[in-house]
């Protein structure tokens, strides 16, 4: 097991100044947090309005953001738009890895419009993937089912499966997790974000991925 961290590829698909929710604003706070222990962070996140780099300074100095806009437009769906906007987020990561020369110790995906690209990321370059959850489409739709519905179940099953670890915020949603995917709950941490000790507890997720 690697006990240093150096650098971390964060997947979001909102990242401050675009702000959906409350995905944003958690993975900004991850992200200066993992910089403030020294690891080199890349996030890879959408904005249609500001693609490109940014490299932070100040508070946000060692955090790079790359953002890419979907190619697609307008998509039929939330699904849709996920999907195709999904391949510009693999693609602009791969980029991100290649020129650090392959050296990324984690992918870190956050819900599941990161997933499809974290998984092929994850097996196209070897880099353990650890995924956040911070809820599940049946906590969004109730215990509705359609096909629209269960494809995004799918897509969240299949990133609890790949992923090294699962996190979570609370114990019932570890619970839950656990229930409606099937998977070991040894997978499934719970990590309050912004208590005290919250990153030192990611970066142990974190070495504990690594083979």
């Amino acid at each position: 097991m690697q006990t240093n961290i150096e650098r971390a590829l964060v997947l979001t698909w909102e990242y401050p100044p675009r702000v959906v929710g409350s995905i944003a604003p958690h993975c900004e706070s991850l992200a200066r947090g993992l910089a403030r222990k020294k690891v080199a962070v890349d996030v890879v996140t959408f904005d249609h309005w500001a693609e490109g780099i940014t490299k932070g300074t100040g508070k946000d100095r060692g955090i790079t953001v790359h953002r890419a806009a979907n190619p697609i437009s307008p998509c039929t769906s939330t699904l849709t738009w996920a999907l195709t906007a999904g391949v510009e987020l693999e693609r602009l990561a791969a980029d991100v890895i290649h020129a650090a020369k392959g050296k990324a110790d984690v992918i870190h995906a956050h819900d599941w419009a990161a997933i499809p690209a974290a998984v092929a990321l994850r097996h196209e370059f070897e880099i353990p993937m650890v995924l956040t959850l911070h809820s599940t489409e049946t906590h969004r739709s109730g215990k509705v089912f359609t096909p629209y519905l269960d494809a995004i179940r799918k897509i969240e099953w299949q990133g609890t499966f790949e992923a090294e670890a699962v996190i979570v915020d609370t114990e019932q949603m570890r619970e839950d997790v656990v229930e409606e995917y099937q998977i070991p709950e040894r997978k499934v941490h719970v990590v309050e974000p912004g208590k005290r000790g919250w990153i030192n507890a990611l970066l142990k997720q974190y070495r504990e991925a690594m083979p």
